[in-house]
């Protein structure tokens, strides 16, 4: 899908083999969000910049810079403390007048779909179309179930 595009921030991994796997699907581009420095910081800080909805300084691919030629952006994040990581919330934050259409892929190790969809829709004025949660012991599994409104988009 050439309209499309996967906006991805990874920590340890997992969002990046959910986003490279949703891009292959489709047949579309990838990006990658880098926050830089972010190895060091810890875990729980990182929750503390997202429960306490800080942005952070960020970084990305080139296809990222300029939204307007894409029709549909899925974003794919791991949940910080029940909300949108920091580096996806930056990155909303700064490109919202872009975003037309999204879809959120949030994986995690717990919960806390509802936080970030509630989270999104509060920074761009708008639900996403769908959204899911891959549970991270899957992924790391080799079991990337993609959802069907995925399948259904190519």
């Amino acid at each position: 899908m050439k309209n499309t595009i996967v906006i991805y921030y990874s920590r340890t991994g997992a969002s990046r083999i959910v986003a490279e796997a949703v891009a292959k699907k489709l047949g579309c581009r990838v990006a990658e969000v880098f926050y830089p420095g972010h190895e060091k910081v810890k875990y729980w800080e990182a929750c503390k910049q997202a429960m306490f909805k800080r942005v952070c300084e960020i970084e990305c691919d080139a296809d990222a810079q300029n939204l307007d030629s894409f029709e549909r952006v899925i974003f794919v994040f791991p949940i910080w403390a029940f909300t949108l990581c920091s580096p996806i919330r930056s990155f909303m934050l700064s490109r919202k007048a872009q975003l037309k259409n999204y879809e959120l892929i949030a994986t995690a190790g717990g919960s806390g779909l509802r936080g970030c969809v509630k989270a999104a829709t509060e920074i761009l004025g708008a639900a996403p179309k769908h959204s899911v949660m891959l549970r991270d012991e899957n992924i790391r599994a080799g079991k990337v179930d993609l959802p069907e409104w995925v399948l259904l988009l190519k």
